[in-house]
């Protein structure tokens, strides 16, 4: 905004400027040197904005993309998931997603890389049968708790219990 309000002003005192020219023309050639170097500052400044507005956006970027990189790979975790449910170190959420109740970092990375797979999943679910992802997440939690199998942990009204 500041730099929009800068450029405005810069440019009604470029209007004003030539605006004066017919009255004196020395003043003029003064006053157009000066406007022409508030118009290379105000330039260099919108290049050094957009600049770091693009490097903010790659930053941004660069962060969704590790988010989204599967931890572990997902071959990997589907063959760990079974034992690590068994074990005790993950549970089934009512939202249709694993929780860490042991945390380690091997359990986090697994828990992340079925999450993300299983949200791409959610995301497709929804699109092809017009639903929200909330109400497909609402559908797979309650699947998923019902299918957990016996002496795994699933979630119950925000408590973790062993079925």
């Amino acid at each position: 905004m500041f730099y929009f309000k800068r450029l405005i002003h810069g440019l009604l005192a470029l209007t004003i400027i030539i605006g004066l020219s017919a009255c004196s023309s020395s003043t003029s050639t003064k006053a157009t040197k000066n406007t022409s170097k508030a118009s290379t500052q105000n330039v260099e400044q919108s290049t050094l904005k957009s600049k770091t507005q693009n490097e903010a956006s790659t930053k941004v970027n660069q962060q969704l993309d590790e988010l989204f990189t599967p931890a572990i790979p997902l071959t990997e975790a589907k063959k760990q998931l079974a034992t690590y449910k068994a074990q005790g170190k993950v549970g089934e959420k009512i939202n249709g997603f694993l929780a860490v109740i042991q945390d380690r970092k091997a359990t986090r990375k697994l828990v992340k890389t079925i999450n993300q797979e299983r949200l791409k999943h959610y995301k497709k679910i929804a699109l092809d049968n017009q639903l929200t992802l909330q109400e497909v997440e609402d559908i797979a939690g309650k699947k998923s708790t019902e299918k957990a199998k016996k002496g795994h942990y699933i979630q119950k009204n925000r408590q973790w219990i062993k079925k």
